[in-house]
């Protein structure tokens, strides 16, 4: 997942950002907000448990953007903020997500209420360096220019890239 902006929101609850889908297993990134606490958390879920965690958006300005990526690899769940690694945590579960169904911005009844630009998906968990590559300082980065990354996109979704039916076009060679 490339840019978010926070945005200001009066919605509370869950709020997904980018997530997949396939059967019972789900991974995904969200935003989450109540009454006492603004957070974004990485997750999965394998039909009977929920593993992620999160961390405080609260030092996060609205109205700004902010690249963010999310990882799930040998048992470890991990989000980056700006090409910055937050915190890692300890994932039980093993999914498979291939073939999955992928959803922007929408999971079930939940939306996200800020603004999502330049979503991608991988079949690889990133590295520190990949990650730093794709944040490219704040510049956007043209992913299929890349011969490394693009090899292994699942899906690339530019907001400034849609089809005739006003959707965004998948510019992966998977779609």
């Amino acid at each position: 997942f490339n840019t978010l902006d926070v945005g200001s929101t009066s919605s509370g609850g869950y709020q997904p950002i980018l997530a997949f889908r396939k059967g019972d297993n789900r991974f995904g990134i969200f935003f989450y907000k109540s009454s006492s606490t603004e957070q974004l958390f990485v997750g999965t879920y394998n039909g009977t448990a929920y593993n992620f965690f999160g961390i405080n958006a609260g030092s996060y300005i609205n109205d700004n953007w902010y690249h963010i990526v999310g990882t799930n690899s040998s048992g470890t769940i991990k989000m980056y903020i700006n090409g910055v690694e937050q915190t890692d945590a300890a994932n039980a579960s093993t999914i498979s997500l291939a073939d999955n169904d992928s959803f922007i911005g929408k999971l079930s009844s939940n939306y996200f209420t800020g603004l999502i630009d330049e979503v991608s998906s991988f079949n690889v968990a990133l590295s520190q360096e990949q990650v730093t590559t794709l944040y490219n300082g704040g510049t956007p980065y043209d992913i299929t220019n890349d011969s490394t990354l693009s090899a292994r996109l699942q899906g690339y979704w530019r907001n400034n890239s849609l089809t005739s039916a006003g959707k965004w076009e998948d510019l992966s060679d998977n779609s």
